[in-house]
């Protein structure tokens, strides 16, 4: 059994597939805001949630209201800026440690 199929799996909430988690970004709400963590930050408190780290899945999640369903709650328009949240999907992307 290789290290891939041992690995936890999480659902993307932009498309829907389920991938090994080391394949998603960690989004989670913090003070009303979406932000999004990596294994080297330490975790946001509330509820998390699972995106593929491109602007498909980002914009997928937006436009389907996924993030208020994996938080669990209404966001208003001004927490969900589109551009806000690809840039920190950005730097997550570039900042990730690969294995």
């Amino acid at each position: 059994m290789t290290n891939a199929a041992r690995e936890p799996k999480r659902t993307c909430i932009g498309c829907r597939r389920r991938v090994v988690t080391s394949a998603l970004a960690r989004v989670a709400l913090s003070d009303g805001t979406i932000v999004f963590w990596g294994s080297e930050s330490k975790r946001p408190t509330g509820r998390g949630a699972s995106l593929h780290p491109d602007a498909e899945c980002l914009r997928a999640a937006l436009k389907t209201g996924a993030f208020a369903r994996a938080f669990r709650t209404r966001l208003s328009g001004d927490r969900q800026d589109e551009a806000n949240l690809l840039e920190q999907l950005i730097q997550r992307r570039w900042n990730r440690k690969t294995p």
